[in-house]
């Protein structure tokens, strides 16, 4: 799952990575957010780990500076390697307003 969560401080990403192999995977990503096609913001996600048969909840605060009020796109995108080592990405898109 993915949200994307209102504080005080500002916006927060909360996702939970489950990896049903057997195998760690290293994931890594960003938060993109958009204003029609037009890329306002991007905040990186750090690497992480997933260990087999486990999950990872990872939470980052999204950088919103140049963001003024309005209606956004927030788009996740997390990449990772299979088990051929070929880069896969997951994406999901949600409003941000």
């Amino acid at each position: 799952y993915a949200k994307i969560v209102k504080q005080k401080d500002g916006h927060y990403l909360e996702m939970k990575i489950k990896d049903s192999g057997n195998s760690k995977v290293r994931c890594y990503g960003a938060v993109q957010i958009a204003d029609g096609k037009k890329l306002v913001s991007e905040t990186k996600i750090s690497e992480f780990v997933v260990a087999p048969g486990s999950s990872n909840t990872v939470r980052a605060k999204i950088d919103t500076k140049k963001v003024e009020k309005g209606s956004y796109t927030a788009r996740i995108v997390v990449t990772y390697k299979d088990i051929n080592e070929k880069m896969k990405s997951i994406k999901q898109e949600m409003e941000l307003g």
